[in-house]
């Protein structure tokens, strides 16, 4: 199946470097969701100032402070926080009047359109317990669903904003 040099040099380094489990990173535990329904995968709680706007921010856009992981357990791990915040969330911060409450859950990479997330969980849809809100867009579709939670602006990827209202009953 392999060849004699490969066999000897390269398959032991990948054991060495992945262990017995054949994965790279091994027994990392994600946090546990902060709002029980895998909305958010960072989530502070907003201040008792009614005048600001809460904006809850779909991890795939950069905060400062805040580690993009895109929903991956990889960028997770080995990722550095965000030195400045991407142009959209520059200007908001700016006006004084927008408070990031957190980084909304989403599809691993934002590649799927079903919104499962392996490592981070699965947002629950408030409105239809027995369906998926679905997408990369998954999370902030669960927590604009819930009137107490913040606007969560998304990026327009392929057909994810439409496709994940509609799969909410938003």
């Amino acid at each position: 199946m392999f060849s004699g040099a490969f066999a000897r040099m390269i398959l032991p380094g990948l054991f060495l470097l992945t262990g017995p489990s054949g994965y790279l990173i091994s027994h990392v535990r994600p946090p546990a969701s902060v709002t029980g329904d895998h909305a958010f995968i960072t989530y502070q709680s907003a201040e008792k100032n009614d005048k600001k706007l809460r904006l809850a921010v779909k991890d795939s856009i950069d905060m400062k402070g805040e580690i993009t992981t895109v929903g991956s357990e990889f960028l997770a791990v080995f990722g550095k926080p965000a030195t400045n915040d991407a142009k959209c969330l520059a200007t908001a911060r700016k006006r004084g009047d927008v408070e990031f409450v957190g980084k909304t859950n989403l599809s691993e990479l934002a590649v799927a359109t079903s919104g499962v997330n392996a490592f981070f969980g699965t947002p629950r849809n408030p409105l239809r317990h027995s369906l998926i809100p679905g997408g990369s867009s998954s999370g902030s579709a669960v927590a604009v669903a819930k009137p107490t939670w913040p606007l969560g602006p998304t990026q327009p990827d392929w057909f994810a904003s439409r496709k994940r209202a509609a799969e909410s009953s938003v």
